[in-house]
């Protein structure tokens, strides 16, 4: 058995200039609805946060692609293959808005097969907002990380693993997440 991180952890660069340009892109061309759970209802008290879809012919496709691809080669080496589905674009607003203990793992399979590596890049600075904090369970220990994303900051983990975003205690706090699958493990 192979020991591997759990996850890679780092900054972008990616700067108020560029997270403009994705903001507005978003607020001229994507319907932002109440975040579903993986039951497919809304449930404020799992998941408490808006969403847009983020379509594949987007340049920011591209960059995180190139992310979690050098990731995957560097760290993890799943066989993957391409996007699962569109990257998500969340917002977290305010008082309680957040997302409680989950995994990426749980949805059905498609054409690309499941989904494999996960990846979160904040928007937001971390003077934006207050609480919302990111946290991870390591495979195989009891211990837990705790990030609070910057704006650039980038995380890429195995789908597989349990995390969550601590609920908001003020401010608003947005990322572009997203799934890269591949065929089922073996």
């Amino acid at each position: 058995m192979q020991n591997r991180p759990e996850f890679v952890f780092f900054n972008t660069g990616i700067d108020s200039s560029v997270c403009k340009s994705i903001f507005d892109f978003v607020n001229d061309n994507i319907e932002i609805t109440e975040a579903k759970c993986s039951s497919n209802t809304v449930d404020k008290d799992i998941r408490n946060c808006l969403v847009g879809y983020i379509p594949r012919s987007h340049w920011i496709n591209g960059v995180l692609d190139y992310y979690i691809r050098a990731a995957n080669n560097d760290v993890f080496n799943f066989d993957i293959k391409n996007w699962y589905d569109d990257l998500n674009f969340l917002f977290y607003d305010g008082k309680g808005s957040g997302y409680k203990w989950h995994s990426d793992i749980g949805v059905p399979t498609n054409d690309v097969g499941i989904r494999k590596l996960s990846i979160v890049l904040s928007l937001s600075s971390k003077e934006d907002y207050e609480g919302g904090e990111f946290q991870i369970l390591l495979d195989g220990r009891k211990e837990m990380e705790t990030l609070k994303f910057d704006m650039g900051d980038c995380i890429i983990f195995p789908s597989t693993a349990i995390h969550r975003v601590r609920p908001l205690k003020s401010g608003e706090r947005t990322v572009i997440s997203g799934w890269y699958g591949g065929p089922e493990f073996r």
